[in-house]
């Protein structure tokens, strides 16, 4: 198996493994009821009979947008598959970085051995 076949293998492991840890982790934490809902409930049934006026007022919960929420992610996953693809693009172009560690200039060394005049 190729070495980039690995290095994908590893990130969708790790990823999947990150993914499956959240929801764990989410799921864990969230609570069944608010103690401050409970008690304005008790609160509103024990009131009910001599008040007309209720003590909570019935708030709708906003949902977030799913296709802006997917669109998110799907730009966060579209960076390092462009970084990957661009890497790829190079490489496919004869760019290697083993060819050039050879070639690579060392300013320090030209000083060392400069001829004094």
């Amino acid at each position: 198996m190729s070495r980039t076949a690995k290095n994908f293998l590893s990130f969708l492991l790790v990823f999947v493994l990150t993914v499956i840890t959240v929801m764990a982790l989410s799921l864990a934490t969230q609570a069944k009821e608010e103690p401050a809902a409970a008690y304005v409930r008790t609160v509103a049934a024990q009131t009910q009979g001599n008040s007309q006026h209720s003590l909570s007022v019935p708030v709708p919960e906003e949902q977030p947008a799913t296709g802006s929420s997917l669109g998110a992610f799907l730009l966060l996953l579209a960076i390092p598959c462009g970084g990957g693809a661009a890497f790829l693009l190079a490489r496919r172009r004869g760019f290697s970085p083993e060819r050039t560690a050879g070639r690579r200039y060392s300013p320090r060394y030209d000083m060392a051995f400069r001829e004094s005049r």
